[in-house]
């Protein structure tokens, strides 16, 4: 995978059409899921790690279309989804779950911006009614 310096260039060089080039959306999006399973609470290094892509999804996705098409076709936002099921009942807003669960929200809104066929692969996964609680 790319250094995080090479992120933060191919980042503001292109609005992350260089880390689409390079595959790290994929990576991003295996990071989202554990062996094809929903992360849970029970795994709390799997929701920091979900976090932590959720977030860079979300600001990967935020002012490229490309991109935005780019994590939906890698499958992720069925997994994205996924994420706003973590049990974050009786759990402090700066514990992982949170910041997971609010990571993985952003990114679904910055993924439909503009985009129906988003919009639909999130209603299709149920992402309407796992969002209605938040």
């Amino acid at each position: 995978p790319p250094a995080a310096a090479e992120i933060d260039a191919a980042m503001g060089r292109d609005h992350g059409e260089g880390l689409r080039k390079q595959h790290v959306l994929p990576l991003l999006a295996s990071l989202l899921h554990r062996d094809g399973r929903a992360i849970t609470a029970h795994y709390p290094e799997g929701v920091v790690a979900a976090g932590h892509a959720a977030s860079a999804l979300q600001h990967l996705s935020c002012p490229n279309h490309g991109i935005r098409e780019a994590i939906r076709k890698g499958g992720a936002i069925p997994h994205l989804v996924a994420l706003l099921d973590l049990e974050v009942k009786d759990t402090p807003a700066s514990s992982p779950q949170w910041k997971c669960v609010t990571a993985a929200a952003g990114a679904l809104r910055n993924l439909s911006y503009d985009n129906l066929a988003n919009r639909h692969a999130i209603r299709d996964c149920g992402g309407l009614g796992a969002l209605a609680p938040h």
